[in-house]
């Protein structure tokens, strides 16, 4: 059995990484293989405790001597395993079976990615507004584009787009479709490691169908945003990416990797604006995920008037409105409009996601990536505050901030870069704006002043 860069080998009770035998005790490897059968559900302290030491009477504060000592056995790798405060323990990676194998110590060729710790997750529920970003994806790969990134915002949809185009792959060309989530990654030698082993995998897997265009296998890394380094490391030393011209990449990240062979597809936060009487998208999200939490809920003209304004506060990103949905659920929505009318948040926690777990509230997708703004980028950010503004007021915020128009420049991209701030073309005209979101999650922070603050010029 196989998990990351750790062998474990059960009929010797040897654990090798890298070939390397690491030391253990019995009660140790005991308790290792109870955490790896568990394919990364839970595993209870009363199950561990009657199953590792099922003809002793120990403490439960014995568990977590064993548990520190196998962490420290992994390094760089302890998270692992991950304590479930008051419950017990689990595995964050499913384990794979090894097969034969090479002597590199990979699964040999023709090896079975349904038997891997890197299978596509499974996802539920319709999928609203992204159609057109399901046929750019389709239309680079189908310009055998190896080196595609999906950037945007956190909680717009980035994972969910990625696995819902590599589903239909899979299901309409016979692609092989490998996925690694690196938002549990600690460290970019974790995050270089984990991706190098998916590459390999993915370059020994069978191929089901050579494809008559676009690539025959696709690894997905979701969740770059804090790996950049590792995963362009990874690419350039991969000798699956490199030789295997019909194996693509496929990344989720806040701001592109900014290498030279990269595709970048913006995905958009879902439309906000009706048209032509026609219910939108964001709105039409919402309305669901209310029915869906609240059957008896009666949906009228008045109730949908209300549904445009929340959506619009939420910025049109599907977490947000899911969040949004359930809270319509549970306290009505007039609440929920009084609540976002005085700048009040919702409560922080409730959505658990199946494929984005770290983005259970709203807060937590900014705090995933979160770095405080340099005074320079916050003096601009300030001048963003009430309105959109395009690049010929740039000499204004030059003037009010009494930094030089490079300075400026390099503000704007960073703060776009980190979703502070959204940019738009309109025609010939780029223009930038503040996200609703983004404006209350800074006020909480205190970066931003309080919303019914004096205004005055950032100096």
């Amino acid at each position: 059995m196989k998990i990351g860069e750790f062998e474990i080998l059960r009929e010797t009770r040897q654990v090798l990484r890298r070939g390397e035998r690491l030391p253990i005790s019995s009660s140790g490897f005991d308790l290792l293989q109870l955490l790896l059968d568990a394919n990364g559900e839970l595993v209870s302290t009363e199950e561990i405790l009657g199953k590792v030491w099922p003809c002793t009477v120990v403490d439960k504060n014995n568990i977590q001597v064993h548990v520190s000592k196998l962490r420290r056995m992994l390094g760089e790798h302890r998270d692992l395993i991950q304590t479930v405060s008051g419950r017990g323990y689990r595995i964050s990676m499913q384990p794979y079976a090894l097969n034969e194998r090479s002597s590199s110590g990979m699964p040999s060729t023709g090896a079975d990615l349904t038997q891997t710790g890197f299978v596509l997750p499974g996802v539920q529920g319709r999928l609203f507004g992204r159609e057109r970003c399901i046929g750019r994806l389709l239309d680079a790969f189908d310009r055998d584009e190896l080196l595609v990134t999906l950037a945007g915002p956190g909680g717009v949809g980035k994972s969910r787009l990625a696995i819902e185009t590599a589903g239909k792959l899979v299901h309409d060309r016979g692609v092989q479709v490998a996925h690694v989530s690196l938002a549990d990654a600690s460290t970019q030698k974790s995050a270089y490691d984990l991706i190098g082993a998916a590459l390999e995998t993915l370059g020994s897997a069978a191929l089901l169908k050579r494809t008559d265009n676009g690539p025959d296998k696709i690894l997905i890394l979701d969740d770059c945003d804090r790996s950049h380094d590792a995963a362009l490391q990874a690419i350039r030393d991969s000798s699956t990416f490199r030789h295997e011209t019909r194996t693509a990449l496929l990344l989720t990240t806040r701001a592109p990797l900014n290498a030279s062979m990269e595709t970048v597809i913006r995905v958009p936060a879902l439309s906000a604006s009706a048209s032509n009487g026609e219910p939108n998208d964001a709105v039409e999200m919402f309305i669901s995920r209310v029915q869906t939490l609240s059957p008896d809920s009666e949906i009228g003209d008045d109730f949908a008037t209300k549904a445009h304004t929340i959506v619009t506060e939420m910025d049109g990103l599907p977490l947000a409105i899911e969040l949004a949905a359930r809270y319509t659920a549970m306290l009505g929505i007039d609440s929920v409009c009084y609540l976002l009318e005085r700048d009040i948040p919702l409560p922080s926690h409730g959505v658990r996601r199946m494929v984005e777990s770290r983005h259970g509230s709203l807060d937590s997708t900014f705090l995933w990536t979160w770095v405080e703004p340099s005074h320079a980028d916050r003096d601009v950010l300030m001048k963003f505050i009430d309105a959109e503004a395009d690049a010929l007021r740039l000499q204004e915020i030059v003037d009010a901030t009494r930094r030089s128009l490079e300075v400026v420049i390099a503000a704007l991209d960073r703060l776009v870069d980190r979703c502070l701030l959204l940019r738009s073309l309109h025609g010939a005209t780029v223009t930038y704006r503040m996200p609703r979101t983004v404006k209350r999650f800074l006020r909480h922070r205190g970066v931003l002043p309080p919303a019914d603050a004096p205004k005055r010029d950032a100096r």
